[in-house]
């Protein structure tokens, strides 16, 4: 009678441990829960209407620049005599610069007048041109990147800059 119920027990252990070993397989194997996401809608709500105020100053500022492009282009001054004078990234807006641009190979007419835009205007100016200037330039003027360093604009302004008023840039 022992024996029967050692056996009775050893085959409890034995079932007890397979379905251990099963269930750790099948449950074990699940992958991750998907954490929950709670959404903020406040903040997003926020960010909404910052995006909607950016694109409306983003539109007038476009139009302003169509504006001025369509003024300069049929020969009216964009800006009467008196009123603020615009800025582009490097100084005031131009029609035309001040030197002749077009000496340094790889700057057209087209460039000159997208210079003169951006407040490019003199020698100096390209000759003082660091990395963050060379970028911001390429960014602002549609044109192949490289453009500047490849084709040598900095040395170029450099030493026009010097034939024309003797002294460096």
């Amino acid at each position: 009678m022992f024996w029967l119920i050692a056996q009775i027990l050893f085959c409890l252990l034995i079932a007890g441990l397979l379905g251990l070993f099963l269930g750790w397989l099948i449950w074990g194997r699940r992958p991750d829960p998907e954490p929950v996401v709670r959404t903020d809608t406040e903040a997003l709500d926020a960010a909404k209407a910052r995006i909607q105020e950016l694109e409306a100053e983003l539109a007038d500022c476009r139009a302003k620049v169509i504006d001025t492009s369509v003024a300069s282009a049929s020969g009216v001054d964009a800006a009467p005599a008196g009123a603020e004078t615009s800025y582009g990234l490097f100084g005031p807006v131009a029609d035309r610069p001040i030197d002749d641009l077009k000496a340094i190979s790889g700057i057209g007419q087209i460039i000159e007048k997208q210079l003169a835009g951006i407040g490019v205007v003199t020698y100096r100016q390209i000759a003082a041109f660091d990395e963050v200037d060379i970028e911001r330039v390429q960014e602002a003027i549609d044109f192949f990147p490289g453009r500047i360093v490849r084709e040598g604009w900095i040395e170029q302004a450099e030493s026009l800059h010097r034939e024309k008023y003797g002294d460096t840039a």
